[in-house]
């Protein structure tokens, strides 16, 4: 295990001095926000949690189609799991899986530069889930997509679950994104 940390942290020290990625800072009290040089993240800004992925999902042993709960902000109840079990996403397939842990999410954003015009794109990594399933979500600031999409994309290698979150605004913190995000909890107020 200690040799797994230390190995990551190398990856991660080479990959921000190159330019090429930064490890941001997760919120231990607040878990679907991060901050990040300069920036900060918040997931809730943009989805209302838990959100459930069904959509296109393989299809399990018994032809059941899988489908996902994805909750950053708190602990999701999981099926088969003793309440409280610290889980971010609960897969149902022909049973039920914790695919992450809510706890120590790994957050990292593409590059150091980010400006108005080209915010990077980001990922956040849930580990320790059941048998060593992993799941990591891509989220990638797209400005033809107003509102945002999650899907599903691969389970590759075998136990890494891989989804991606598209849209223009998708919790980062952006001047232009304030009214999108006003508008989305004033909505909430009239439903």
């Amino acid at each position: 295990m200690k040799i797994s940390l230390c190995l990551l942290s190398l990856v991660l020290f080479i990959s921000s001095q190159s330019g090429e990625a930064a490890q941001c800072i997760p919120d231990k009290n607040y878990l679907c926000t991060a901050r990040c040089n300069g920036t900060s993240f918040d997931l809730s800004k943009a989805f209302d949690f838990p959100l459930k992925i069904t959509e296109p999902t393989p299809r399990g042993a018994h032809g059941n189609t899988y489908w996902y709960i994805w909750n950053p902000c708190h602990v999701e109840e999981c099926p088969g799991y003793p309440a409280g079990t610290n889980v971010a996403v609960c897969q149902s397939a022909d049973v039920f899986w914790n695919c992450g842990q809510t706890s120590e999410p790994i957050w990292l954003m593409d590059n150091w530069q980010a400006t108005p015009e080209n915010f990077p794109n980001w990922q956040v990594e849930y580990t320790s889930g059941t048998t060593w399933r992993v799941t990591i979500i891509k989220f990638i600031v797209d400005h033809t997509v107003m509102e945002p999409t999650v899907k599903f994309i691969s389970e590759d290698p075998y136990l890494q679950y891989n989804f991606e979150v598209r849209g223009k605004c998708i919790g980062q913190e952006r001047f232009d994104c304030e009214d999108y995000y006003r508008s989305r909890k004033s909505n909430k107020h009239l439903i």
